[in-house]
């Protein structure tokens, strides 16, 4: 009997909680004795991140489409800056992973796809936002500012659950 694959974007919102849960992990990792975190874990993140994107962009149409694959070209700059410098591209980068997943997760709610999951995309990607530009809501006291990782985290995982249940 053969098991039937799973859709694209069912693999890509697992991806993107996949994601989210390396974030988690890292945040609460240090109250549980472990030391769960360096440039392995940031490397896994961001390849979820980077192929999740893309398996969106793979199935969604239109703009949404466009919007999903710059924010995975977007991810995967940031991968490429983990083993080089790649100045140039950073900025422009970090730009397009999130506006990129913002916009594509806000055409998904405005388009036929509403759901929890898009919904959910959308706040995830509003907390990634403050998670790569955390000068943008450097106003919060620092302790707060520490919680940004695991709120984009848990959210994410969240998305990436509901994602796929449309």
């Amino acid at each position: 009997m053969a098991r039937a694959k799973a859709p694209k974007t069912q693999v890509g919102g697992y991806l993107l909680a996949g994601a989210g849960a390396l974030l988690v992990l890292a945040f609460i990792s240090p109250v549980i004795g472990l030391a769960v975190d360096g440039w392995f874990l940031n490397l896994l993140f961001h390849a979820a991140m980077t192929a999740g994107f893309a398996l969106l962009a793979v199935t969604t149409e239109g703009p949404t489409r466009i919007a999903f694959g710059l924010a995975a070209v977007g991810w995967l700059i940031r991968v490429l800056s983990i083993f080089a410098a790649v100045d140039v591209l950073y900025a422009p980068g970090n730009l397009l992973a999130v506006f990129g997943g913002l916009v594509g997760a806000a055409l998904m709610v405005s388009g036929r796809r509403k759901g929890g999951g898009a919904i959910a995309l959308v706040i995830a990607m509003l907390l990634g936002v403050a998670y790569v530009f955390p000068t943008l809501v450097s106003f919060l006291p620092g302790q707060a500012l520490g919680f940004v990782p695991a709120l984009f985290g848990a959210a994410l995982l969240v998305a990436g659950i509901l994602l796929p249940r449309r």
